[in-house]
């Protein structure tokens, strides 16, 4: 099986366990929506990106260091995940309770407070989660991780669906999604035990090793995450929790949809590290095909959303949400400049770049904190979501700045270019088109787009003869 084939057929496995496990997550945000109402969703939405902003520390990019150890010649995989273990455990305990006690000094009212403390427990099963995903993509085995995924999805559909009928309130259902990444935990520790003896070990000088890889990522990722989550914080604090509901919604399908980027790049990033250390060819011609595979899924994502974005909202989070369509046009533009960027920013780590980057993130964050201080409080959540585009779009850019100065590789915008072509013919048919239901006009776009692809021959038969000989 060609390196091509073997990547693409991981990453079919995985886009298939993701398409069923996304399926699910928007059933329970419909139900979550529909059932907490604007407000209540809105409580919800503060809830976690508290909590998100002290994710950071818990990560502190273990998560790519452990890729990166995981990734070099000769490595011993128990030892490495042992450490990483033994290293979370010592961090992200200390972390999580400081975060439940600035959660009761922040300004917000009992729910969240108290939610905070609740949901906090889902940040050290999500913390594993990261840990061992590392493991598979060594291996290429990402079905594993989809299997698991999709079994803490089944848990948290069924959860939910129990805690709205006992009426359980936000508790229950920050209860139910504590369970349901445990269920995940449980399922990958089970499969990873087919490559590995799962341990925890307390290895100080591996674990000063780890750190001084991660330090420049964490501190990046730190940044990033100002600005990633920096609106939805400072709009808790100006607006009331409607507000930030009706923000919080269409945030959520832009993080669903900006979840398909990284699942891809982290089957070929190892890929990409092990190349640009041994064969600079190969790694050009890996980065031209995942630019390419980025764009062809990128271009029409955001061509969709922004034609659909109100009936979509409407549909998935009920007739309270529609004035979340606006919105979510806006984030569309957000979402395509985190496909891009995701993958300069993981070259950047194959590169090792990480630590002229922090600059660029530092700057970044500044002018996010700045953004979001100066908007959010006269234009509210349309303040917060144009910022959002300004910021990703130059996310983007820097990292490929960096990454062009760095490889000198540039990049043939052909495939882009036809990508680009179909994605307006998909607009133009969905304009004309009646107003049917928004899962047909879907399926009618998607089927638009990838038969104008095929006319235009946006899909180099190269990668097609190497996937399906």
């Amino acid at each position: 099986m060609s390196l091509t084939r073997k990547v693409a057929y991981n990453a079919a496995i995985q886009m298939t366990g993701k398409v069923i496990s996304v399926s699910i997550g928007v059933l329970v945000i419909a139900m979550m929506t529909r059932y907490l109402r604007p407000e209540g969703y809105g409580y919800y939405t503060t809830i976690v990106a508290f909590l998100q902003t002290f994710g950071i520390l818990i990560d502190f990019g273990l998560t790519l260091t452990t890729v990166q150890f995981l990734a070099a010649p000769n490595a011993d995989t128990e030892k490495i995940l042992g450490a990483m273990f033994g290293l979370r455990l010592v961090t992200v305990i200390p972390v999580l309770c400081v975060a439940i006690v600035a959660g009761f000094m922040m300004p917000y009212t009992p729910i969240v407070q108290i939610g905070i403390a609740i949901l906090a427990f889902e940040f050290l099963a999500i913390s594993v989660i990261q840990i061992v995903t590392g493991l598979f993509q060594r291996e290429l085995r990402m079905e594993r991780v989809a299997i698991a995924e999709l079994s803490g999805r089944i848990v948290l559909l069924v959860g939910t669906f129990i805690a709205i009928a006992l009426n359980g309130g936000l508790y229950a259902i920050l209860f139910v999604i504590t369970i349901a990444s445990i269920t995940t935990v449980a399922a990958l520790l089970l499969f990873a035990r087919r490559f590995t003896r799962i341990c925890v070990l307390i290895d100080v000088p591996l674990w000063k090793k780890f750190l001084s890889t991660s330090w420049p990522i964490g501190i990046s990722i730190a940044f990033n995450l100002l600005y990633l989550k920096g609106d939805t914080f400072i709009l808790s604090l100006y607006r009331g929790p409607e507000e930030v509901g009706i923000y919080g919604a269409p945030y959520r399908v832009l993080e669903i949809l900006a979840a398909s980027p990284y699942l891809f790049i982290g089957l070929v990033f190892p890929l990409l590290r092990s190349t640009w250390l041994s064969d600079k060819e190969r790694f050009f011609r890996i980065l031209q095909k995942s630019f390419d595979a980025l764009a062809l899924i990128a271009l029409p994502v955001v061509a969709g959303t922004i034609m659909l974005a109100t009936p979509m909202m409407t549909f998935i989070a009920g007739p309270a949400f529609a004035p979340s369509g606006p919105l979510l046009q806006i984030l569309a533009l957000a979402t395509g400049c985190i496909f891009i960027g995701a993958l300069f920013g993981h070259i950047v780590l194959v590169v090792e770049k990480q630590r002229p980057m922090i600059w660029g993130y530092a700057a970044l964050a500044v002018i996010a904190i700045a953004g979001y201080l100066f908007f959010i409080p006269r234009y509210g959540a349309l303040g917060a979501a144009w910022m959002t585009v300004v910021v990703e779009a130059l996310s983007a850019l820097i990292t490929y700045m960096v990454t062009r100065y760095t490889t000198n590789i540039t990049l043939s915008l052909t495939t882009a270019g036809k990508a680009l072509a179909a994605s307006i013919v998909m607009m133009l048919a969905l304009f004309a088109l009646p107003s049917f239901h928004v899962l047909l006009l879907v399926v009618l776009g998607g089927t638009i787009y990838i038969l104008t692809l095929l006319i235009l021959r946006g899909i180099p038969k190269t990668i097609l003869k190497e996937i399906f000989p």
